[in-house]
């Protein structure tokens, strides 16, 4: 970069700039666009010149040269992406968007992204142009200059037209989703109403009336993920509304946790409407619906292409659901069952031979869940990424070591397996150095073994809970916080043989702690007076029944946590 600065004179910059627009050859041009792209990453002043000097328009000059190299094109993007972001740049011009629109960037946009038949472009250069359409449309990122860039703020009709053009020209995926909320002159310019790329109507309470209503003032056209958690009185009429509100669109992921009202005949309309696009489907706590009808509407398409099925807590769920899903689904890589209470160890045997599985939830299965089962789990995924075998009683030592193989691991839960040791657990964490997620809540007999294991493999480790293990010691803890540098998150409540000076460990490591549970410990007024001092980040910490706290110790804490800027939110102490 000095090298850079030092060379960067304003003549040099003006040589290079007449250079890459005259007729040389494909090397000196590309070396200039590269020297360009170098100049607009180091600092505003020079960007500034580059405007000043009509960089915007040699640069896209250069790409709508198509006999040009493709580095040419790609440098000459990011550069004009670098330009038309830049804040000082700006504010040299009075209206940006009338710049850019008078100078046709729209235009050549949409001949790069396919709108021009006669003109074609490789992967790469539409890959450097889907990046300038996205700080184009980041209408936010420059709050102080709301007069020209914020959308809610634009009253020109040019700079309308100018953000209309744009948009016409944007595939769906590309629209906004802060764009719901705009000008009157914006949504008269585009002729759009409010629009929702990634919709969450979790727990928002609708019944067939909210959903007439909503849908008339807003369009799921452009929709591609829909979350309606938790919406118990939507009926079928408010789902058959729904369902053609996505017909022809391209929703691909659809999460209808605990809808307990929808039915088979609901589901039916939302698939038939919406198509072969959806990728994600979530009907965990459905109780209405059933298996058979369930499992025709995943299995219907000959060309499918869902690639996740949740059907956690659903009573509903049997052997046949679950095996014929993982084998009409081809391209599934997440399936979730937890809870299902009639599902058997067929169902998992089944599920074991989908190799291209990299996310398995089968949580609180104690009947299906058993030394050989994981040991079939363990051969036939070999990608698993997160696993979550919880609350599954029947798993031993012996069968739980199979789970050293899956060497990809990312998340592992085996809270709640009561018979697992010490030894087995320590030997599983030893081949897995790629955790993020450890999770092993209620294990009695985990103690040192394990911690230490944690703390000289798992070195990215960023959540920990170990909550119940009562035979952790300090020095345990003491080995994971102070050599996992990431930890974000530790659940430690009940842990009884944790001391004081455990709590101090905690205290004097924890530096990137957002999230700490130290109910029912030995934690004193000094411990967290500590907490309070030394872990910057904490956002959420849980004190139950921490009985070695007094008021004057928490009136200590508030004040370290106060005086350095941070907010006291109290929620249950």
């Amino acid at each position: 970069p000095a090298s850079v600065r030092a060379f960067a004179e304003w003549d040099r910059i003006r040589e290079i700039l007449q250079q890459f627009d005259h007729n040389v050859s494909d090397t000196c041009r590309q070396g200039c666009a590269a020297l360009l792209a170098k100049l607009a990453k180091v600092g505003e002043t020079h960007r500034t010149k580059m405007i000043r000097s009509g960089a915007v328009d040699l640069c896209m000059a250069a790409v709508e040269k198509q006999q040009v190299a493709d580095q040419v094109m790609i440098h000459s993007l990011e550069i004009l992406r670098l330009l038309v972001t830049e804040q000082r740049a700006l504010r040299l011009m009075s209206n940006p968007l009338r710049m850019l629109h008078n100078r046709g960037i729209f235009d050549l946009i949409a001949d790069v992204l396919g709108g021009n038949p006669e003109k074609t472009y490789s992967a790469r250069v539409k890959v450097a142009a889907t990046k300038l359409v996205k700080d184009l449309q980041s209408a936010d990122q420059h709050a102080e200059l709301k007069e020209t860039r914020h959308v809610k703020y634009l009253t020109e009709p040019s700079d309308l037209e100018g953000l209309a053009c744009l948009f016409s020209l944007l595939p769906a995926r590309f629209i906004c989703g802060t764009l719901r909320r705009v000008s009157k002159g914006f949504l008269a310019a585009t002729r759009l109403p409010d629009t929702f790329v990634k919709l969450d109507m979790t727990g928002a309470n609708l019944d067939n009336q909210g959903v007439d209503l909503f849908i008339r003032s807003s369009s799921l056209l452009y929709t591609i993920s829909a979350d309606f958690s938790g919406c118990a009185h939507v009926g079928v009429d408010g789902w058959e509304i729904l369902a053609e509100a996505f017909r022809g669109g391209s929703l691909e992921v659809l999460t209808l946790k605990d809808c307990v009202s929808l039915t088979d005949e609901a589901l039916m309309l939302i698939f038939s409407s919406t198509g072969e696009s959806i990728r994600s489907i979530d009907v965990s706590g459905c109780i209405n619906l059933t298996s058979q009808h369930t499992t025709a509407l995943l299995t219907a398409s000959e060309d499918n292409i869902i690639e996740a099925v949740r059907f956690n807590d659903c009573e509903w769920v049997e052997d046949d659901a679950v095996i014929l899903a993982t084998s009409a689904c081809r391209k599934l890589n997440t399936i979730a069952v937890s809870n299902c209470p009639r599902l058997t160890a067929f169902a998992i045997l089944g599920i074991a031979h989908c190799s291209g599985i990299t996310s398995l939830d089968v949580s609180m299965n104690p009947g299906s869940i058993t030394d050989e089962t994981v040991t079939l789990i363990a051969r036939g995924m070999p990608a698993l990424r997160y696993l979550d075998i919880s609350a599954c009683d029947a798993l031993s030592p012996d069968g739980f070591a199979s789970l050293a193989s899956l060497v990809h691991l990312r998340y592992l839960d085996l809270g709640g397996n009561m018979g697992l040791s010490d030894e087995a657990v320590s030997a599983v964490v030893h081949r897995l150095p790629h955790l993020i997620t450890f999770k092993a809540m209620m294990i009695p007999a985990i103690g040192g073994m394990t911690t230490n294991m944690l703390g000289s493999v798992c070195l990215n480790l960023k959540i920990v809970d170990l909550s119940f293990c009562a035979m952790i010691p300090d020095v345990g803890f003491r080995i994971v916080v102070r050599n996992c540098i990431m930890l974000e998150q530790l659940s430690v409540p009940w842990c009884e043989s944790v001391t004081a000076r455990g709590m101090e460990y905690i205290a004097s490591f924890g530096k990137r702690l957002v999230r700490l549970n130290v109910s029912n410990t030995r934690l004193e007024d000094a411990g967290l007076v500590a907490i309070g001092e030394s872990c910057l980040r904490l956002q959420h910490l849980t004190l139950v029944d921490c009985h070695g706290i007094t008021i004057q110790g928490l009136e200590a804490f508030v004040a370290k946590v106060m005086a350095r800027g941070g907010v006291y939110t109290p929620s249950r102490l």
